[in-house]
């Protein structure tokens, strides 16, 4: 059972039950169904509606009005439109990605250098594989796969580990679990950090030379 299906059985007693919350209580009610869209549904809206919306080129504005019991309205616009609520908040569904040059470069041509991720942790286990995307995987798996699913912790958006196999390339399965990797080092250092921030795991992330083959 999901967290928004367990929210709305707790609801349903409460009102069956004919339990009145105080303000406070209410508002602590509220806040808890806040960041249960934030780790369950934007996710979601992520994963499969980005996307989709990101190739439309042209700008493209959705408002949907949800109300329990009546049906759900999509409106669409090429306008901007300010939501007058001052409550409302603001979530980033899809990070920009700058568009590469339509001109070819004629100069000569720079690559950053080959780098590896060595992932330590407070009880001195240190993971660094030959691949970046090994190490990423090993360190979720030391971590606790079932804590990342259900965290709801995102790669460049994107879910990082899910049930279901996603459309993307560089989507590995270990066991009943796939995992996202495409994405560069800096990316991937930064979704293990807000891990290790949001679990206060400790752990020192930093970047290495990717040694040379001998020839």
């Amino acid at each position: 059972m999901s967290k928004i299906d367990e929210y709305n059985d707790a609801v349903r007693g409460l009102n069956v039950l004919k339990i009145n919350l105080t303000p406070d209580q209410e508002n602590q009610l509220q806040c808890l169904l806040d960041e249960i869209i934030k780790e369950e549904v934007l996710p979601a809206i992520s994963e499969r509606i980005a996307p989709i919306l990101a190739k439309i080129n042209s700008p493209l504005t959705l408002v949907i009005n949800h109300n329990p019991g009546q049906e759900m309205v999509l409106r669409t616009s090429k306008q901007q439109v300010n939501v007058v609520d001052s409550n409302s908040k603001v979530y980033t569904l899809m990070p920009y990605d700058r568009p590469m040059p339509t001109k070819p470069y004629k100069g000569k041509k720079h690559r950053n250098p080959a780098t590896l991720l060595v992932v330590r942790f407070p009880d001195g286990t240190v993971i660094c594989e030959p691949d970046s995307n090994k190490t990423l995987i090993r360190t979720i798996e030391k971590i606790g796969v079932r804590r990342v699913l259900d965290g709801g912790y995102t790669l460049i958006g994107r879910r990082l580990v899910t049930l279901e196999k996603q459309n993307f390339p560089a989507v590995f399965k270990v066991g009943n679990f796939y995992f996202y990797t495409h994405a560069g080092n800096d990316d991937k250092i930064k979704s293990l950090m807000n891990i290790s921030e949001a679990l206060n795991l400790n752990l020192e992330i930093t970047k290495i030379p990717k040694p040379k083959k001998s020839k």
